[in-house]
């Protein structure tokens, strides 16, 4: 074959076709290889993190005692009923409606509460700590976590049901893990509730019928193995189908009901994969246009270099056909042996770059339709490109060819009118930019980059054209100067490798400090969710004042700090109470996240407030005057009595004096237990009973005082400015106030008016009221009317209480963007603290504090649980964006090798050409160093150039799109976002590039030069 000699003659240029047509197939299907990659493993992980709680298929039914085998038959049809192969063969089992108490004989100590679940037959894949499962009716299973170091295998465990039965224990199962996790609680599933309930007591079948309890039957399916993206249609059909069956005669006539989350899973992943496919896309359409672009230059240069060769052709009369033959088939055949090892290239770069970021776990799937469609039109590409190139080459005119030369001197009708079209598409996608707010799906805008970057290398390539001409005519400083100028400005189309490498840079840039920012704002979102660099969770005794023991243990403020965390109830929002005063050093969320300075956000949140009322002794009088009842209802037994709330170190205490009257009120005796001091919470009247009646009483206190402090020591306890009224669990409205206070000649004039059941009571003005809350963006409100921003809420100890919203943040610590932060030390002034129903953790500074840790200890406050930043940001590191983001750095790794390749392929081919020069200026005798000189700078100074131009045109393209990029979760409960650029990337990818660049320009000096004789 003709074309087999051609390569022979000139094997550089097919060598060099081939591998830049490798690159670019390795850069067409890298991009959906690693996407898919990135979706299969994204799933996985979220289908494991969910546990089997929230991804079997669970069909139950209620049954009633000594039924279970019947109600097993209606749960088993429906489970049958799922054919995919995912799915784990069915596991059935019932279990009790009813917890029943337990007891070791001989152990007084050991006994509790759970629910009994009996296997239809076996416990099957449950792990055995000890023993095994069940097989006879006097036997039983206890949970790992019942069991403790308490119950053993051999012990006997008396049953407290209906009829009461002793067993014996034969296995301790876990039941935090496998089956273990169905057996604990079958029923529990069905429900998805968090419930706290112990885990079942494990007998057999038989033995549950004897217990005639009522119960639940339910059938379990669970994942086998990991779920793929090709399971999830079928996923969706098995569900369908169980569904269905529900609503069989038999089914509906038992009250089966079919119950499973692993769609609401499988969908909540969707986001992710749109994130994953639009950053990757980002990149990979910026290097593959890149990539016909060097292709087409490189068989461009080719084309010049035989251009005499094919006019020679035609003008000696070779056929059309064969004559298209000779200028086409050698370059396709490059180009199609080149996608075929690119193809092969870029699947195992892609399975080496998907494991090195994602794991060993992660494999890649070439033969998926996308990666199949972007290898085809990588093909085209190709192909389309060399057409493309090789016309102007192969229809030179014969004028032409006689001046021995095929460089163009000028841009051709199609470069210019191509260039064109580039500049009104960048006029369209920086339109499109403005007008979006973000980047997802096909769309304009994912063209972005690779148009700013072509756009800046194009003005780039028109400035340096006029540049060279005008320099060339003004007289020359160097000889080294005139040579380069007057060679560039022969040939100005040389410039478009400048371009190349413009693009190139423009990919490895983006490409780099998109990656760096996804993981700067995962890091970001980590250090709000976690709160600190460590979260400690502790177990705090009752008589122990959590906040206090914590400031104790770090009395430098600077290194721990105590927070008690409230989940959400009903109509009142999640609570995250802290020590404001140490956020600002211990805390790894921005106090500017909240929209507030450090030192704002501690005034909003611990407001100055006046001094606490402190009673000391064991006994407290209150002397009245003028008392009297002007509500609906004459006082009752019912009320309404005096009452005062004080606050020692172990919680609230309710002091009463009964029904209010004119003279002295004394509480009993040894009733108030503040002999080392109590703070008063609030003092009004209370009425029991339910019925509609309302009271109002009014009267005027002359004096307190206590067995320890006479009434002239607590006379500025009369200043009504002392006192507020407090709305706590009152009223509705704050137009209705529950006490009324004045200041009267002889005292302290107070109203008290509260409906039947309710409390009318006013506080000291030690503690706000609302309670100052910075709250999160999505946050849904229970306005409260009569006070502006405040929302109904509860305190600590869940009693309703009414927050104030005085700052939105754009993001929680913890609670990110659901939920209320207020400062604790105010919180444990409004709810009494010892009844708190919030978890508790201590919060640290990075760095090991093992004296904090040994202060708390000694104040028995037990550590449960730790949780480092570093855990958190790994968890949030393995999200689809960030992993796509450092997967696209092999991308850009491809595009900066494609863009090197491509200087280095476009000067050896065109070597050749430029020999006549070298030796036309050997015979005029210049020096041999002297030419390489010019050799090395005709290289370097446009190529360095163009790099430099690059890395700006990548920063100006990252400026653009960062904000329009979906690197974080969509759900609104993100930090504000840094998009900086990251400074040490750059610098090295500008000097690192200049040094390669540097190096090709001198050993191609070299080599070009290299066999020729001084003259």
């Amino acid at each position: 074959m003709f074309w087999v000699s051609s390569v022979r003659r000139r094997p550089a240029s097919f060598v060099w076709l081939v591998t830049l047509s490798a690159i670019a197939m390795v850069l067409s299907v890298l991009a959906p290889l690693l996407v898919r990659a990135v979706d299969e493993v994204t799933l996985a992980q979220a289908v494991h993190r969910a546990g089997i709680e929230r991804t079997a298929i669970v069909a139950a039914a209620d049954v009633p005692g000594g039924s279970a085998q019947s109600g097993l038959v209606s749960v088993e049809a429906v489970t049958n009923a799922v054919h995919g192969s995912v799915w784990a063969p069915p596991f059935r089992a019932v279990d009790s409606s009813t917890e029943y108490s337990w007891a070791l004989r001989g152990r007084a100590s050991a006994r509790g509460t759970a629910a009994v679940a009996a296997p239809q037959t076996s416990c099957r894949g449950t792990t055995f700590v000890s023993g095994r499962c069940p097989t006879r009716n006097s036997e039983i299973a206890v949970a790992r976590s019942t069991a403790g170091t308490t119950v053993k295998v051999g012990a006997s465990l008396r049953l407290k049901t209906p009829t009461a039965v002793t067993l014996r224990v034969v296995g301790i199962y876990d039941d935090r893990s496998g089956m273990g996790a169905v057996l604990k609680g079958p029923s529990r599933l069905s429900r998805h509730t968090d419930s706290p309930a112990a885990p079942d007591l494990v007998v057999t079948l038989g033995q549950f019928g004897r217990l005639n309890v009522d119960g639940t039957a339910s059938s379990v399916r669970v994942l086998r193995r990991d779920v793929t993206l090709d399971d999830v249609s079928g996923i969706r059909a098995d569900i369908q189908r169980a569904q269905d069956e529900t609503l069989t005669a038999v089914s509906a006539a038992a009250g089966t009901r079919v119950t499973s989350h692993i769609l609401d899973v499988v969908d909540g992943v969707e986001p992710q994969r749109d994130a994953a496919a639009t950053l990757l896309a980002v990149a990979a359409l910026e290097a593959l246009g890149l990539a016909w672009f060097a292709e087409a230059l490189l068989v461009q240069r080719i084309g010049r270099d035989r251009a005499g060769e094919w006019g020679l052709a035609r003008l000696r009369g070779l056929p059309r056909g064969r004559w298209l033959a000779s200028v086409f088939v050698e370059p396709a055949v490059a180009v199609i042996a080149g996608c075929a090892v690119g193809a092969v290239v870029g699947v195992a770069a892609a399975q080496l770059a998907a494991g090195a970021v994602m794991g060993p776990a992660a494999t890649v799937e070439p033969l998926q339709p996308l990666v199949i469609g972007a290898a085809v039109l990588s093909v085209v590409g190709s192909l389309v490109a060399l057409v493309a190139a090789s016309v102007r080459s192969a229809r030179l005119p014969l004028s032409v060819l006689l001046r021995e030369t095929a460089e163009p001197r000028t841009i051709s009708r199609v470069a210019l009118i191509g260039q064109t079209a580039i500049v009104l598409l960048a006029l369209v996608v920086v339109y499109s930019l403005v007008s979006q707010t973000s980047i997802t799906g096909p769309q304009v805008t994912l063209l972005a980059p690779a148009v700013v970057a072509v756009l800046i290398g194009i003005v780039g390539l028109r400035l340096a054209i006029a540049l060279i001409r005008r320099v060339t005519r003004k007289a020359p400083r160097s000889l080294t100067g005139l040579l380069v100028g007057r060679r560039l400005g022969r040939a100005p189309s040389a410039l478009y490798v400048a371009v190349m490498v413009t693009m190139g840079l423009a990919v490895v840039t983006y490409s780099a400090q998109t990656a760096v920012v996804a993981d700067r704002l995962q890091d970001d979102r980590a250090a709000a969710y976690l709160g600190a660099s460590q979260a400690v969770t502790v177990s705090v005794p009752s008589d122990v004042d959590f906040l206090q023991a914590v400031r104790r243990a770090d009395p430098s403020g600077t290194q721990a700090m105590a927070v008690e965390l409230l989940p959400s109830r009903g109509d009142a929002p999640s609570l995250v109470a802290l020590d404001a005063s140490r956020l600002t050093a211990v805390s790894s969320w921005e106090p500017a996240w909240s929209g507030l300075g450090a030192a704002k956000l501690r005034a909003e949140l611990a407001p100055p407030a006046g001094a606490s009322m402190t009673v000391t002794g064991t006994q407290i009088s209150i002397e009245l005057a003028r008392v009297s009842d002007v509500g609906d209802a004459p006082p009752d037994a019912t009320g309404p009595f005096l009452t005062m709330v004080v606050q020692n170190a172990t919680g609230w205490h309710t002091v009463s004096f009964g029904a209010p009257h004119d003279g002295t009120l004394v509480s009993a005796p040894h009733a108030v237990p503040c002999a080392d001091g109590c703070r008063v919470v609030w003092l009004g009247e209370r009425r029991d009973g339910s019925d509609a009646s309302s009271f109002a009483t009014a009267m005027t206190i002359t004096g307190f005082s206590t067995d320890a402090q006479p009434a002239s020591r607590l006379s500025p306890w009369l200043d009504a400015d002392r006192w507020r009224n407090r709305i706590g669990e009152g009223s509705d409205s704050v137009l209705t106030p529950g006490a009324v206070i004045r200041s009267r000649p002889d005292g302290l004039g107070v109203l008290f008016t509260g409906g039947q059941g309710d409390t009318a009571s006013m506080a000291p003005k030690d503690a706000p009221e609302p309670l100052p809350a910075i709250v999160g963006p999505s946050t849904q409100l229970t306005r409260y009317p009569g006070i502006p921003h405040a929302f109904v809420g509860a305190g600590l100890d869940q009693s309703r209480l009414l927050l104030q919203e005085v700052q939105r943040a754009r993001i929680l610590p913890r609670m990110l963007g659901d939920g209320a932060v207020v400062d604790l030390a105010v919180a444990d002034r409004v709810a009494d603290p010892a009844q708190s129903a919030a978890s508790d953790e201590v919060w640290l500074a990075p760095g090991a504090h093992p004296e904090v840790m040994a202060a708390l200890a000694r104040d028995h406050i037990r550590v449960t649980g730790r949780t480092t930043l570093r855990s958190v940001e790994d968890r949030f590191a393995s999200e689809a964006s960030p992993r796509s983001a450092r997967l696209g750095l092999a991308v850009g790794a491809g595009a900066l090798l494609l863009s090197l390749l491509g200087v280095i392929a476009i000067r050896m081919v065109g070597a050749a050409g430029r020999r006549r020069d070298w030796d036309s200026l050997r015979t005029a005798g210049v020096p041999r160093r002297l030419l390489r000189r010019v050799a090395a700078v005709e290289t370097l100074v446009p190529i360095g150039l163009a790099a430099v131009l690059g890395v700006g045109a990548g920063v100006v393209a990252f400026v653009l799109t960062v904000p329009h990029l979906p690197l974080t979760r969509g759900d609104g409960a993100v930090p504000p976002p840094d998009y900086a650029l990251a400074p040490l990337p750059l610098a090295a990818t500008v000097a690192g590039v200049l040094l390669l660049i540097a190096v090709i320009a001198e050993v191609g000096a070299r080599l070009e030069l290299r066999g020729g004789r001084s003259r």
